[in-house]
């Protein structure tokens, strides 16, 4: 899992989409109504071919084609994805079929002397911040601005700070609690702000260092914005 996520400024490739395809949108019960999107991982066999998945409901998918991708080049393992697949109404254990796939970047909080360069707060356009169902990840969607600069060397730059972890006593005489606040870095680095491309960021919870909340700050072009909730215990 990476510390800092470099987004390419082209909207094509900066989705990656794997096995994607367009139709017309059919009402009623149309193939594309039956068009399900969800967040999770996408898991690599021994050739790097990932032939299954687990959702943040912790449903597990097996996929009826094997998928290859250029950022899915470790055997193995698990990548992050936003996964948009058809599903079987008459049968839901059967396996699914992929429309598109995604990679979703998973962003680790590094403490703020990491960034040897300063930290940086250019503006994005907040969309939403929420935990996943199993309470294993923190998501963000969002947009930046984008547009063809003619640099290839041109990229948002993305990274997650750790600012401080606060404790205080409560006030029933139990363990002291802990919020841990966290702001995004972002550079915008000459990428020309011409039209806005839809982002999402993944955090795992585990990185949250056990913290009973947890305070996420974001420089919006309207002005800072913070999310603040509860941290959902793991078993």
């Amino acid at each position: 899992m990476r510390a800092t996520v470099a987004l390419l400024c082209g909207l094509a490739a900066a989705l990656c989409l794997v096995s994607c395809r367009q139709e017309a949108y059919e009402a009623g019960e149309g193939e594309l109504s039956l068009l399900t999107a969800e967040f999770g991982e996408l898991l690599t066999d021994a050739d790097t071919v990932a032939c299954s998945a687990v959702t943040d409901a912790d449903r597990r998918l097996r996929l009826q084609q094997g998928l290859r991708a250029r950022w899915m080049q470790t055997p193995d393992s698990s990548f992050r994805a936003l996964i948009y697949y058809f599903v079987n109404r008459h049968d839901t254990t059967a396996s699914v079929r992929t429309y598109s796939v995604q990679p979703v970047p998973v962003l680790m909080p590094l403490a703020r002397q990491h960034f040897t360069d300063g930290t940086v707060r250019d503006p994005v356009v907040m969309e939403s911040v929420w935990q996943s169902a199993n309470g294993r990840w923190l998501n963000m969607s969002f947009f930046v601005r984008t547009g063809e600069s003619g640099d290839d060397q041109a990229r948002h730059v993305l990274g997650l700070v750790r600012d401080t972890l606060t404790r205080w006593p409560p006030t029933d005489g139990t363990d002291s609690l802990s919020t841990l606040c966290l702001s995004l870095h972002h550079e915008q680095n000459g990428v020309p702000e011409y039209y806005s491309q839809r982002a999402y960021l993944s955090v795992p919870m585990s990185a949250l260092e056990q913290a009973d909340s947890v305070r996420l700050s974001v420089t919006t072009y309207q002005g800072e914005v913070s999310y603040c909730f509860a941290i959902r215990k793991q078993d």
